[in-house]
């Protein structure tokens, strides 16, 4: 048998395959693993054979394990499907000299299309672990808001129920692996026996003891700043999956709405540093030959100005002395006129210096405008149900709005907004910075980002104030583009003013 782990980052994928192993499942040659490190201090138990293959092809297709809408696997061109055959091929004939085997990686979620035609017999081994607990690992280990997180687990997990329906398939809940691993690798051996998975055996007690231990168990689903997110949509369908693992089976394989609006706008953000940092980048490289250009023309010129000065001199001496011939002094006005036209070639360069800037406004804008019809293009290939797209491209044509503000353009924070905000002592420059690397780490006014874009995407101004919670409250806001903070601050000193009246 050919068994694929299948599951979203963070789920507790690398202990399965780890039990799988000590059950008699082939793995890799030890020069093909990937190694342990922080994140997984007992080991990924992936081949990097497998993750660099899946890499490549979510790559060729402009997508990532963390910006998958879009990624169409059966859409890359013929000549990545051919390279995507042979290179697999290679790999699963290796493979099938040792089954069973199994192979380990969650991108397979997104891949399994290219995967499956090159299997003769595979089963799916789905492990399963609760959203809010993999979204707050996301969080604490790639910055990634909740939402983007629930989203993302929703993703690989509904494409790969939708890739594996066809096959057998078993399941292992995270949560029974981690505090009862022993009856839970016992109760998995049973159902691959079953399933028709031969040359397993139960490993020692001490075997699964000694690699599964409560402290892999980081990310509690009950932690009091999860609670927002109880009732979201992906903890429904977890809590239906957790019953019967077949609970999707003849569904549509469509992401909600809230999952697509969260990676959209995950997304915009992410496009929107890169093509800054161009920008940024851009500017610099300009700024540096224009600098040196400047100088140096002002030390040609001032090496010309010297030698003038001095034929002057020599000029005034020569005529005091009654012997000043005719063509040394033809030759200081000529040095005079090629001062004059050094003169002239500076302010020339001046002039081309002012073009060049203008000309950096009009491709930054240019480029902004390009990257958001390209994913407005993306967005539209979507197959989503005929409401459901009406409000996608809606919603994506706002989001690539704001894209555009991030790029320069006027958005619509007032300085109202911001006197409003920092008399009342809810924003927290340092605190913002320190939370939020990835905004330390770009040249941007902490201030202006929360108020622009920060509070939608589910930033908090200060540990005194949630943005996302007001959010959820105040769900009218996502048509008004008021900043969640600034909103809560208005009623507030509505609420007051009508407290003093009463």
């Amino acid at each position: 048998m050919q068994l694929l782990v299948l599951g979203m980052h963070r789920s507790g994928t690398s202990t399965a395959a780890r039990i799988l192993n000590l059950l008699g499942c082939h793995f890799a040659p030890e020069s093909l693993a990937v190694g342990a490190n922080d994140e997984n201090p007992k080991g990924f138990w992936e081949r990097l054979d497998v993750v660099q293959l899946n890499d490549s092809m979510l790559q060729a297709a402009g997508a990532a394990w963390h910006s998958p809408l879009g990624f169409d696997p059966l859409a890359l061109g013929d000549e990545e499907a051919a390279r995507f055959a042979s290179t697999a091929g290679l790999i699963l004939r290796d493979l099938d000299m040792h089954r069973p085997w199994f192979i380990k990686d969650p991108r397979l979620c997104l891949t399994l299309p290219l995967w499956q035609p090159l299997l003769e017999a595979p089963l799916a081994v789905h492990v399963l672990r609760h959203p809010l607990e993999v979204a707050a690992s996301l969080q604490t280990r790639n910055s990634l808001p909740i939402p983007v997180g629930l989203a993302l687990w929703e993703t690989h997990v509904r494409l790969a129920l939708a890739g594996s329906a066809a096959w057998p398939r078993v399941v292992v809940h995270h949560r029974q692996l981690i505090t009862d691993p022993v009856p839970t690798a016992a109760q998995l051996l049973q159902q691959l026996q079953a399933a028709g998975v031969a040359g397993l055996r139960m490993p020692e007690e001490h075997e699964i003891t000694d690699f599964v231990t409560p402290a892999l168990h980081r990310q509690r689903a009950d932690r009091d700043d999860l609670r927002p997110w109880a009732d979201a949509h992906q903890v429904r369908m977890f809590r239906r999956l957790e019953a019967d693992i077949t609970a999707l089976d003849g569904e549509p394989c469509v992401l909600t709405w809230e999952a697509v609006r969260a990676l959209a706008a995950h997304e915009a953000a992410r496009l929107a540093a890169v093509v800054e940092a161009q920008v940024v980048a851009t500017d610099a490289r300009i700024r540096d030959a224009l600098r040196w250009e400047s100088h140096s023309t002002v030390a040609e010129h001032a090496a010309t100005l010297d030698e003038a000065r001095r034929l002057r001199e020599e000029r005034t001496t020569l005529v005091k002395l009654a012997d000043l011939s005719r063509e040394r002094e033809q030759r200081v006005l000529q040095l005079e006129q090629e001062t004059a036209d050094l003169e002239d070639r500076l302010a020339a360069s001046n002039r081309e210096a002012d073009d060049l800037r203008r000309d950096l406004t009009a491709r930054t804008v240019s480029l902004a405008t390009k990257a958001a019809a390209a994913r407005a293009a993306e967005a539209r290939s979507l197959h989503l149900s005929q409401s459901s797209a009406w409000r996608v491209a809606r919603e994506l044509r706002r989001l690539w709005e704001q894209c555009e503000r991030m790029l320069g353009k006027p958005g619509p924070v007032t300085e109202h907004d911001r006197e409003l905000v920092t008399r009342s002592g809810l924003f927290d420059r340092d605190w913002y910075l320190a939370t939020y690397a990835d905004i330390a780490a770009i040249d941007v006014d902490p201030l202006d980002h929360y108020l622009r874009w920060g509070g939608f995407e589910g930033r908090n101004p200060g540990p005194a104030f949630d943005s996302t919670a007001h959010l959820l409250a105040h769900p009218e806001m996502a048509e008004s583009g008021i900043n969640p903070l600034v909103h809560h601050l208005r009623h507030a000193g509505a609420a007051a003013t009508d407290r003093q009246a009463a």
